[in-house]
């Protein structure tokens, strides 16, 4: 927002703020989809981010970016500031948005995919809301970046309020302890499996009960119960 209500206000102290402004905005821009990009992948457990090299090769780009929005004072890479303090882009301007975006669509595409492989109910809804996240942002980027509109932010908040809907919708569905879907997560299947007038198929319930946990719990304490229980879910 700075930089939009510093464009083409002459005079040092002006020029200056337009200068640093568009320094930070073109930095900012690169480093938020970069932290979103390592965001979704960790929780997606990809492999790209197993080993040191692979990180630092999908860091440079966003390195790349920060270094020409810095250096663009002297190099005129991305913008320039005029005399008149006026904005304007540069030859190497859509290295910016093109690094950006490749990070948010590579990641969406990939929890898309993973939406599609994963049974997990619980999987699917993030994998999806992962997914679906790069639609908003794009949108306000591609008007920030055509129509000079400060739209990205307004796109973002939107995405991150729907991951937080989903996140606390997860946090109220699962059981903390064992991470399995508790009784709420239960009913909302269950209601939507009956609910839907193409299943014809059986459905089965399949229930299991173990014993001893009192006694596990009586002579090496809650904690030891409570691993007992995560134990049982590997062998189940």
């Amino acid at each position: 927002m700075i930089w939009t209500l510093s464009d083409g206000v002459d005079g040092t102290l002006g020029i200056a703020t337009n200068w640093i402004s568009n320094v930070v905005s073109f930095s900012l821009f690169a480093i938020a989809f970069f932290i979103w990009f390592i965001y979704s992948e960790t929780v997606q457990g990809s492999r790209l981010l197993t080993a040191r090299y692979k990180v630092a090769l999908v860091t440079l780009p966003t390195v790349l970016v920060v270094v020409l929005a810095f250096t663009s004072c002297w190099t005129h890479a991305l913008f320039y500031i005029d005399a008149q303090g006026v904005y304007h882009r540069c030859f190497a301007y859509m290295i910016q948005p093109i690094v950006s975006y490749c990070y948010v669509i590579h990641t969406s595409l990939h929890a898309f995919v993973q939406s599609r492989r994963v049974e997990s109910l619980q999987k699917k809804a993030i994998y999806r809301t992962l997914a679906f996240f790069a639609i908003p942002a794009l949108v306000g980027g591609t008007f920030q970046v055509v129509f000079s509109v400060p739209g990205l932010c307004v796109g973002i908040m939107i995405s991150m309020l729907l991951l937080y809907i989903v996140c606390q919708e997860q946090l109220i569905s699962t059981d903390p302890l064992t991470g399995l879907n508790n009784r709420n997560r239960f009913e909302t299947y269950m209601l939507s499996l009956f609910s839907n007038a193409d299943h014809t198929g059986d459905v089965y319930l399949l229930m299991m009960d173990a014993d001893g946990f009192k006694q596990i719990n009586d002579r090496y304490g809650h904690v030891e119960g409570d691993r007992a229980q995560r134990c049982l879910l590997v062998v189940w």
